[in-house]
């Protein structure tokens, strides 16, 4: 008897392990299209970069994700999208059933930069122009989302020879779109 409850007890902790992983949303992030134009494609790898690298440090820490990139979504991505445009509803919902994924991501970066502004006849501070375009299907619920993410926050010129100021900014606003994306399926 004791054995049979071992038995029964192991079974019903595998099962709810399975179950747990079966329950995961398949998410895929389409490439970031740049709606700037950069100097060299070094520069323009940047903004790339910090865009796959913050999503996926987010999509990490969120459990009940999976993050998916294969041929299969390649090939629908390449099939149905327009390159440089983000996407429409229905481009979404097909790449999405091509693909098998649950919940598609795609992102423009349409502002990368500073600009300066007039504090006062002798300083001089910067201001923030950062802007994407974000739209993300969601298969499970039937929701396509558009959001626009700005930054434009006033700074201390003097600060602008210390950091990269622009590239943190970038990063904190790709972190707070997929935080959005990540809330919004839990809800």
């Amino acid at each position: 008897m004791k054995y049979i409850k071992s038995v029964l007890l192991v079974a019903v902790l595998v099962f709810g392990v399975v179950a747990t992983r079966c329950e995961a949303a398949t998410i895929a992030i389409v490439p970031l299209v740049n709606a700037v134009e950069f100097n060299t494609k070094g520069d323009e790898q940047v903004p790339n970069t910090i865009f796959y690298n913050e999503a996926m440090g987010i999509l990490k820490k969120s459990p009940g994700y999976a993050l998916v990139d294969n041929a299969r979504l390649r090939h629908a991505v390449e099939e149905e999208l327009t390159f440089g445009k983000l996407p429409t509803k229905e481009q979404m919902l097909k790449v999405s059933k091509r693909s098998k994924v649950d919940i598609l991501v795609a992102a423009m970066l349409t502002n990368y930069g500073r600009k300066p502004v007039q504090k006062s006849v002798h300083e001089v501070n910067m201001q923030m122009d950062v802007k994407a375009r974000v739209v993300s299907y969601n298969r499970l619920t039937g929701k396509f989302e558009s959001r626009n993410y700005v930054d434009d926050r006033i700074y201390d010129a003097t600060l602008e020879s210390r950091y990269d100021l622009v590239q943190e900014s970038w990063g904190r606003l790709v972190r707070r779109m997929f935080s959005n994306i990540v809330k919004v399926r839990d809800r």
